[in-house]
C-alpha cells in the first residue's frame, strides 16, 4: 500500500495517533487520493458527481462546486474545501496526499477538542470524533478555528511505497489503483492489471477485462497480399 503507517505518521500533525488517521482514511476515501464528495449547502443532500481521474480535473471540479455554494470535500481524508482559505492553502496544494493528510489531521484534532469538551464518557471520544469529522460539525457548530503548530503544506513529502521500491531498484511491485497512477504520473493511461508471481506449472490465468480491452492489436498484412 502506498500510504502505510510510516508515511501517515510523517505527514500528519503532531499529537495524534497514526491508527486514528488510518481509520479515518478507511472511513472517508478508502485510500483514494482523488476522492470527491459534494453535498448541498444545507448539508441535506449528497450530489452525485463524476470522480476525477487527474489532479487538474480535481482542481476544476472542486473550484466549480465551491463557486456554486456546495459543501465540497476531497482527497485522501476528504478535507473540507471551505477551510482552505483559513489555512491559506490552494486546492492544488491540498490535493497532494501528504498535505491532505496534514490538513485532515488538523481537522480531526479540532473535532476531538470540540467533542472532548462535552462528551461524558471518555470511551465515546474516538467514535464521536470520527462522527464529527465526517459530518463536518459537532452539536450544530461547524468544525473550524484550526490552530496548526507546523506548516500546513508539506514541502517535501516522504516517498510512497512504490517510490521506495523504485529507489531500491526493485522491479516487483504491487500495481497502484487507477486514480493513484493518474495522479502521480499525469498520463492518460496506466497499467493497473494485477501481476502475481506464478510457478512454471501453474495454469494460465485468464486476462482481465481491462487487459483484453487495452491489449495492442497486431494484424498480419501478408495474408491480404497473398489473396491479391
Amino acid at each position: 500500500m502506498d500510504f502505510d503507517a510510516n508515511y501517515i505518521k510523517q505527514c500528519m500533525a503532531p499529537g495524534i495517533e497514526p491508527a486514528a488517521i488510518e481509520e479515518l482514511i478507511n472511513e472517508t476515501s478508502g485510500y483514494n487520493e482523488l476522492a470527491l464528495k459534494v453535498v448541498t449547502k444545507d448539508g441535506r443532500k449528497a450530489v452525485v458527481v463524476r470522480q476525477p481521474t487527474t489532479n487538474a480535473a480535481m482542481v476544476q471540479a472542486v473550484t466549480s462546486y465551491l463557486s456554486a455554494g456546495a459543501d465540497v470535500r476531497f482527497g485522501l481524508l476528504l478535507v473540507p474545501a471551505r477551510l482552505l482559505p483559513e489555512l491559506k492553502v490552494s486546492v492544488a496544494q491540498a490535493i497532494e496526499p501528504c498535505t491532505n493528510i496534514r490538513i485532515g489531521s488538523l481537522v480531526y484534532q479540532r473535532a476531538r477538542e470540540m467533542v472532548s469538551a462535552s462528551v461524558r464518557n471518555p470511551r465515546d471520544l474516538p467514535l464521536e470524533t470520527v462522527r464529527a469529522y465526517v459530518a463536518g460539525t459537532y452539536n450544530g457548530a461547524p468544525i473550524s478555528g484550526l490552530t496548526p503548530s507546523v506548516p500546513v503544506v508539506v514541502a517535501k513529502p516522504p516517498p510512497r511505497e512504490f517510490e521506495r521500491r523504485e529507489i531500491a531498484g526493485s522491479g516487483d511491485r504491487e500495481p497502484r489503483r487507477v486514480a493513484e497512477a493518474y495522479a502521480s504520473s499525469g498520463r492518460e493511461t496506466a497499467d493497473v492489471s494485477p501481476k502475481s508471481p506464478r510457478g512454471a506449472s501453474a495454469p494460465p490465468v485468464p486476462p482481465t477485462m481491462f487487459e483484453v480491452t487495452s491489449a495492442p492489436m497486431t494484424i498480419d498484412l501478408s495474408r491480404f497480399r497473398e489473396a491479391r
